[in-house]
């Protein structure tokens, strides 16, 4: 509820107090505003949980329609938020090194294959998540349910995703794609946004014929997406490795597994809350709202 609030103010700053300097990048900050209330949305639907037993990880919807695809949409919606901020990384870069292809943002059909590009990215950890894990049929798999009955008084039929790394003291092929899949996504964005930050950097410092002000503002800018980046990384990328490689490695995570739907539940939140502090037009909205509000209750 605290990430739909904070992104709907986030949207209200934006609209009231975007400079025309800021051209379509406050278009992609109230785009990205929106996604996170639908993910604080999702969260709150799709109730999520994780639980590790052994050498087994598991994700399940706790909510009234028990499916995997409900599990699966809620873990891939998660997992693509690196995809975006990549997008607003290349508008950063695109801005200080060839700023007239900025133009393509306007374009419907630019818009269209970045539309592409995240709904791809959506479904591979889709079918990832659907077809690289199992619902039942293994002891780790009823070992995870037994644990879900006991820690929660209640029984899900459907909706299990399970990833049983080792069966009859084997290492299962099918869990270990599952692994590698997603360490390698997670590396593959992490590495873009690192590529694109470091040369819009460079480029910035290259910047010499263009004004203080221009360079002061590009590099402001930069340093949020870099923060706002940095909320991904620390709320959803690092916990979800330390859940899906703890029982790789045959060592406890239930521990971590149990505090993942809370850590994922902070991402939409701390996202807005670093965008508002990061930029001075919507901090400085933010307390000047917080001021009338004090005002008016006097």
């Amino acid at each position: 509820a605290l990430g739909f609030l904070l992104n709907g103010l986030l949207m209200y700053l934006i609209t009231k107090y975007s400079k025309r300097e800021f051209g379509t990048y406050s278009t992609l900050l109230f785009a990205f505003a929106s996604y996170d209330m639908f993910l604080s949305a999702l969260h709150m639907f799709i109730n999520p949980k994780t639980i590790n037993v052994g050498t087994t990880f598991s994700a399940v919807s706790y909510s009234p329609i028990e499916h995997r695809y409900f599990s699966a949409i809620f873990c891939a919606s998660f997992t693509v938020s690196f995809s975006i901020v990549n997008i607003h990384f290349l508008y950063r870069y695109w801005t200080v090194a060839k700023p007239t292809r900025l133009e393509l943002f306007k374009d419907f059909r630019f818009i269209i294959v970045l539309l592409l590009y995240i709904a791809a990215d959506e479904l591979t950890c889709y079918f990832r998540y659907t077809h690289l894990t199992i619902p039942d049929g293994t002891p780790g798999a009823r070992a995870i349910r037994a644990t879900f009955t006991r820690e929660f008084n209640d029984t899900i039929k459907e909706g299990w995703l399970i990833v049983d790394y080792y069966q009859d003291g084997k290492l299962s092929m099918l869990a270990f794609a599952f692994f590698a899949s997603g360490v390698g996504k997670m590396l593959l964005a992490a590495g873009t946004a690192a590529t694109l930050a470091g040369l819009t950097y460079g480029k910035i410092l290259e910047a010499r014929n263009k004004s203080f002000s221009f360079n002061a503002i590009q590099l402001a800018f930069l340093k949020t997406v870099i923060a706002q980046s940095s909320v991904p990384i620390l709320f959803v990328y690092i916990p979800y490795f330390v859940i899906i490689f703890l029982p790789l490695m045959g060592w406890d995570g239930s521990t971590f597994a149990a505090l993942f739907p809370l850590m994922t539940s902070f991402f939409p939140a701390t996202d807005a809350i670093v965008i508002i502090t990061m930029i001075r037009e919507y901090r400085e909205g933010a307390m000047k709202m917080l001021r009338c509000g004090k005002a008016s209750n006097k």
